[in-house]
């Protein structure tokens, strides 16, 4: 226990109860203040041991964020390849089109030269 040094030392006689009083005063005083400490050393270490859980969380929450940021970036690159792919169809597209006109365009010049050298006969 933490004794207060000036507390007066307990009394011989039991004529003096004043002096009886501040001594246990005093007695009481030092108890509660140690148990004040001992209260005080508690909360300091479970305020560390929210901390603590508090970075834990702080941690997991980035993660997470990171996580979710990671799943936004797959997201954005599977559109971005369905994107490829549409415009890899649309080329298609356009391509077999254009080899269509062209083709078409090669039979018509052939049409129009037959018949040319026809009537030149």
């Amino acid at each position: 226990f933490f004794f207060d040094m000036a507390a007066p030392h307990p009394p011989h006689n039991g004529h003096e109860p004043l002096a009886q009083l501040q001594y246990e005063v005093n007695l009481f005083k030092g108890v509660m203040l140690e148990r004040l400490e001992r209260l005080e050393r508690l909360v300091l270490e479970q305020m560390g041991k929210q901390d603590g859980v508090e970075v834990e969380i702080a941690e997991i929450t980035n993660d997470l964020e990171g996580m979710v940021a990671t799943k936004a970036d797959v997201a954005d690159l599977k559109e971005g390849m369905a994107a490829t792919k549409a415009d890899v169809a649309d080329l298609k597209k356009k391509f077999n089109w254009g080899i269509g006109v062209f083709i078409i365009s090669q039979a018509l010049i052939w049409f129009q030269l037959s018949k040319l050298s026809k009537l030149s006969k």
